[in-house]
């Protein structure tokens, strides 16, 4: 027996992130907008305050809708492209983060950081989930995304993974339905499931997906569902979440490839991790807005740690922290052209940590380090070569 049940699988989650013309306002995705992942949440959260005037009853008898923000994250291998001037799936990312981007055709993409004065760049993101065949059955969707914080750690023998956080200014949902009727461009679905769409929906109508763009929602009353043009499509047709065919390079930098120099010294590490965090402030208080309208830059920090054992040639680090002096540490990992990946800290100052020493084992240098810039917006540099 076949059940009609079809269930989301994370296995098949699709990952689209596509830069924003203008800020909170949605991109449609391409095929070259695809990033694989490890995993990602896009969330909205909802304010609902209980209304609080006088009255007999000791029960809750309404609540009134606040303010709503929409969080978002995600966790991906380091994956250079493979090929050297062609930039990683995880650009838009590292370029919204960093705020600076070089590439010089056939040679490198290189991630600095900017004063960010016109503002952060913003994205629209997607991550849709099937079943297991080719349409999804559910996507949701960040638009006006910021990309507020920025982490890459190594740790041991496994792969170098990045993560990243932020927020945007609105979450969009897209379930299913059928349709029932169209009329030009609206779109009458299955009775009680018009709330599976939103203003800003992106779907497709049976086979029809507009040329391979999709048909975003520009309205939702009740079960007639507007879209921005007339589709072809029957009544029973599905009408579903729309994404674009995958089109993504590279494979995952191993954890055995590379190494580090600590101050000069070239030393084997157990850990290694490093953040960027922009502190971008929402205007989240602004009166007559649902979400948060824009990003407020504010100073960055870089921090980072590194672990390594208290080998006898690396207890200096221990002294070197006292003197408050600044160390470059430089990151390779992988080798090769397209599949080798810098980090370059010119100026770390070592912060305090106590030596671990347990009962048995060997002892471990813990060495916190807060990234400090020289002429400004230089504190660290992430290369794909």
């Amino acid at each position: 027996m076949v059940c009609g049940n079809e269930h989301a699988l994370g296995r098949t989650q699709q990952f689209f992130v596509a830069n924003e013309a203008i800020c909170g306002s949605i991109q449609k995705p391409v095929s070259t907008d695809a990033a694989k992942i490890l995993s990602a949440s896009l969330a909205v959260e909802q304010e609902r305050k209980s209304r609080d005037d006088k009255r007999l009853t000791r029960s809750l008898l309404e609540r009134i809708t606040g303010k709503a923000s929409a969080p978002w994250s995600c966790e991906s291998y380091l994956l250079p492209s493979g090929t050297a001037g062609t930039p990683p799936d995880m650009h838009q990312l590292l370029y919204a983060v960093f705020g600076a981007y070089t590439n010089t055709p056939a040679t490198s993409d290189v991630y600095t950081l900017s004063t960010m004065a016109t503002g952060p760049r913003s994205n629209t993101i997607y991550a849709a989930t099937g079943s297991g065949g080719a349409t999804p059955i559910v996507m949701e969707a960040i638009v006006g995304a910021f990309a507020d914080i920025w982490g890459l750690s190594v740790s041991g023998g496994d792969e170098p993974k990045m993560t990243f956080e932020g927020w945007g200014t609105q979450h969009v949902h897209t379930g299913n339905s059928l349709v029932v009727s169209i009329a030009s461009a609206d779109v009458t679905v299955t009775a009680g499931e018009g709330e599976n769409f939103e203003l800003g929906s992106l779907v497709q109508v049976g086979s029809d997906d507009n040329g391979g763009a999709g048909y975003l929602v520009i309205g939702v009353v009740g079960d007639v569902v507007t879209l921005e043009a007339a589709p072809t499509a029957s009544p029973t047709d599905p009408i579903v979440p729309f994404v674009p065919a995958e089109t993504t390079a590279g494979n995952p930098v191993n954890g055995v490839t590379g190494d580090i120099t600590i101050g000069g010294f070239n030393l084997p590490i157990t850990a290694f991790d490093v953040s960027v965090n922009n502190a971008l402030k929402p205007t989240d208080d602004e009166a007559f807005e649902q979400y948060p309208t824009d990003a407020i830059v504010q100073r960055r920090t870089v921090t980072g740690n590194i672990s390594l054992r208290a080998r006898k040639d690396a207890i200096i680090l221990l002294g070197q922290r006292k003197a408050f002096n600044t160390h470059a540490i430089v990151v390779t990992m992988g080798s090769g052209a397209g599949t080798t990946v810098t980090v370059n800290i010119p100026y770390a100052e070592y912060d305090f940590a106590a030596l671990e020493v347990p009962e048995a084992d060997e002892a471990v240098i813990s060495l916190p380090f807060t990234a400090l810039g020289s002429s400004g917006e230089d504190e660290i540099t992430l290369s794909f070569t």
